[in-house]
């Protein structure tokens, strides 16, 4: 058995189910998913951000996964993974020894980088980290674009009839994500500048990606909440656009994917979307830079970002 653990909204979630299930194609093996990390209300999140709260999205889609029971979990997690005195001692002392009371099969991610080793890693493992990278599942890509199929027809349908509207008016149709949520509350209203994961993508980066696509393109912009499509309308400029009013995050990313070119922000959410394009021709636009100079961590893109994407 393969257990991932899930943390953080959906396109994390993808990521993690994208790893685990690459080992556990390798090794015949079934996916487990520990859920352990997420309340009532989602995910918790830091003081503040408790509004931007994730919850599990992942049985939504095809996944060929289960729940991990709680003696799964025990079996294979580090009983020193938390963040208590104890258990930052014992991890202290493992530098040194790093098989002191643990026999190595809680598996903890280096900083978002590919971890090129991580192909070989064998059955029987716990997977805590994030994964940010399709190196990781990329021999694989036909059967996890076959699997990350939304089950929810009512809302596939609709995404499709609406995106096929566009695509009959317009030359091309381009996903333009705007993520703010979180990210503008953590970066405008707080003033946090330590968020690993940045401040939203800058009005100067959206107008150089337009301009990577001729006038007659539509672009399909997907932003949080109406208060974010709001900012959209009042500071996107381009000939043709259009915005998604829709409610729903599936609704949202179903659509997303369903465009045939892609510009995406600094978000796992818009980079799924645009992964699952399976056209050989898309472009897709992303920011290079995903983190401020501030943030603890920074997120490296070199293995996030696929080499044909265009980077600005």
């Amino acid at each position: 058995m393969i257990i991932t653990r899930l943390t953080g909204g959906l396109g994390n979630q993808l990521f993690q189910y994208g790893m685990a299930r690459r080992l556990a194609e390798q090794h015949h093996a079934e996916v487990l998913l520990d859920t352990s990390g997420y309340g009532p209300n989602g995910e918790f999140r830091p003081n503040g951000l408790t509004a931007f709260n994730r919850p599990v999205a992942l049985f939504r889609f095809r996944i060929k996964a289960r729940m991990a029971l709680p003696n799964e979990i025990a079996r294979l997690r580090d009983d020193f993974y938390r963040a208590a005195t104890r258990d930052r001692i014992v991890r202290q002392i493992r530098r040194a020894w790093p098989r002191f009371l643990w026999n190595g099969s809680h598996i903890v991610e280096r900083q978002y980088r590919f971890q090129p080793e991580a192909l070989g890693w064998p059955d029987d493992v716990y997977l805590q980290g994030y994964w940010q990278s399709p190196k990781y599942f990329e021999d694989i890509a036909p059967l996890i674009r076959q699997e990350l199929e939304a089950t929810e027809p009512l809302v596939v349908e609709a995404a499709n009839e609406t995106v096929a509207r566009l695509k009959a008016r317009f030359s091309s149709v381009v996903s333009l994500h705007v993520r703010r949520g979180d990210l503008a509350h953590a970066h405008e209203t707080l003033r946090k500048k330590n968020i690993t994961c940045g401040a939203p993508v800058t009005i100067q980066y959206i107008a150089r990606a337009i301009d990577q696509f001729d006038s007659e393109t539509c672009f399909f912009v997907f932003s949080d909440s109406p208060k974010d499509i709001a900012w959209c309308r009042e500071n996107i400029r381009a000939k043709n656009l259009e915005f998604s009013t829709a409610e729903s995050d599936l609704w949202d990313f179903t659509a997303m994917a369903l465009c045939d070119h892609h510009i995406i922000a600094n978000s796992t959410f818009s980079w799924w979307a645009a992964w699952l394009n399976p056209r050989t021709d898309k472009r897709v636009i992303a920011p290079q830079v995903w983190s401020t100079p501030q943030s603890r961590v920074q997120m490296p893109t070199d293995d996030l970002l696929p080499e044909t994407w265009i980077k600005l």
